[in-house]
C-alpha cells in the first residue's frame, strides 16, 4: 500500500516574480516530478548532508559536475532560477 503526503505551495500572482514561477511550474507536464527534482538538486548541493535512498527499480545516473560561476556574471531573477 502506498502512503502519499501532499505539500501545498502558494504563489502570490500579484507579485511578478512569483507569477512567473507559477506559470513556469504550470507549464511542466509532470509538476510533481519536476518539483521533486528541484528539491533533490538542492539536497545534493547541500554536500551530502541529506541522504536519500533510491526507489526500487530506479535508474541511477552519474551527477553532472558544474563549475562555479564568476561572481561578476551573477544577477538574481526568480523566474530565471527555474530555467
Amino acid at each position: 500500500m502506498k502512503k502519499i503526503e501532499k505539500e501545498v505551495v502558494c504563489f502570490n500572482v500579484l507579485d511578478p516574480d512569483q507569477k512567473a514561477m507559477w506559470q513556469w511550474v504550470r507549464s511542466r507536464k509532470n509538476r510533481s516530478g519536476y518539483l521533486k527534482r528541484l528539491i533533490q538538486r538542492d539536497m545534493d548541493a547541500a554536500g551530502g548532508a541529506v541522504m536519500t535512498i533510491p526507489a526500487k527499480g530506479a535508474v541511477l545516473r552519474p551527477a553532472k559536475v558544474s563549475l562555479p560561476a564568476d561572481a561578476g556574471d551573477l544577477a538574481y531573477s526568480a523566474a530565471a532560477a527555474f530555467v
